[in-house]
């Protein structure tokens, strides 16, 4: 930092000034401030968008109570009201509680863990 750029020396010309020393400052804590506190919460702006973009587990065909899924009976599609797809591995396996169609989205009462 330096007070004048017209001092003498070599670092002056290269070196900020006070201004812009402050104005670095008041960056440095905006940036820190937009970073946040690391944790990430749903905005209530972005609910409604979630339940549309996220996607579920849906059958893949028809499927009669008690069978036992497995990955050719699943698929995932939007919305994302029922079992979330980053589940569908940890269904694998489970029975069903009520008969299914297919492209009927899936919820946790539907299957037995």
């Amino acid at each position: 930092i330096t007070l004048d750029r017209n001092l003498e020396g070599p670092d002056h010309k290269a070196s900020i000034d006070v201004n812009e020393f402050r104005q670095l400052c008041t960056e440095v804590r905006r940036v820190t401030s937009m970073l946040g506190n690391g944790e990430k919460i749903v905005q209530e702006e972005e609910k409604e968008t979630r339940l549309v973009a996220r996607k579920s587990v849906v059958s893949a065909k028809d499927l009669k109570k008690g069978h036992a899924l497995t990955v050719s009976d699943i698929n995932v599609k939007r919305p994302g009201t029922g079992i979330s797809a980053i589940h569908a591995s940890e269904i694998l396996g489970s029975k069903l509680t009520r008969d299914v169609e297919i492209d009927e989205v899936l919820f946790e009462s539907d299957i037995e863990l």
